[in-house]
């Protein structure tokens, strides 16, 4: 079982266009672990694009309200319906996406490809171990 402070620091996952990068920062705040996802666009000719015409190419999203769950953080983003997961997979990798056994399975039946296809592998960026 892990420990909220195993997940502390900041994890990143970035191969380049066309793959959007992702970056996690998680602190400890108190007895409770507090994280922002920042998803961004690779750079390539269509994000440059889409920047100069003055389209996004950049979300933010704060998490609050997680919780520890074995050897994940269980968390909604967005105030989203359905749960997300940051899964350890070792001290210095991760993955993050749909927590399947807290979506409904009629979901799952329909969905499940298109879900593992969005997992994201994560590694620590920070070398505090």
């Amino acid at each position: 079982m892990a420990d909220l402070t195993d997940f502390a620091g900041t994890w990143t996952a970035c191969k380049g266009a066309p793959f959007s990068n992702h970056r996690f920062t998680w602190q400890l705040e108190g007895d409770h672990l507090e994280g922002r996802w920042v998803i961004e666009a690779a750079d390539s000719r269509a994000a440059r694009a889409a920047a100069a015409a003055g389209q996004p190419t950049r979300l933010e999203c704060p998490i609050r309200e997680c919780r520890l769950d074995g050897s994940r953080v269980l968390f909604q983003q967005s105030s989203g319906p359905f749960v997300s997961e940051f899964r350890l997979v070792s001290d210095h990798e991760a993955v993050v996406g749909a927590a399947v056994d807290q979506l409904p399975p009629e979901f799952v039946q329909k969905y499940g490809r298109s879900i593992e296809g969005h997992r994201v592998m994560l590694t620590r960026e920070d070398a505090r171990r």
